[in-house]
């Protein structure tokens, strides 16, 4: 299986980029690595408003840091894999679907 881009992932709104002032636009960055890029429309139904567009691209750029506390936390609170807790398998399935595992 492959893995994601590693981190740290950086969140840029290309609003407050001199070059790219006037894009309606977020990105996600790996080092010189672009991960995705979004735009927005304060006046559009199909698109996420500008408030709504960063916030998202900030929840993404923070990904892999919080896959990385998810699978540590779990290390540490359930090492078996086995608790029946609700909070348990709410966690397992969050890093099977950041992972891609089944």
């Amino acid at each position: 299986m492959t893995t994601h881009t590693s981190g740290p992932w950086a969140y840029i709104d290309a609003t407050k980029v001199a070059a790219m002032q006037y894009a309606k636009l977020c990105v996600i960055k790996a080092g010189d690595k672009q991960i995705a890029s979004f735009s927005w429309s304060d006046n559009s139904p199909w698109f996420p408003s500008m408030d709504e567009a960063q916030a998202n691209g900030r929840l993404i750029a923070a990904a892999p840091d919080l896959l990385d506390a998810a699978v540590a936390f779990m290390a540490i609170i359930d090492p078996d894999g086995d608790s029946t807790d609700i909070w348990a398998k709410d966690m397992r399935g969050a890093i099977a679907k950041a992972t891609g595992s089944p």
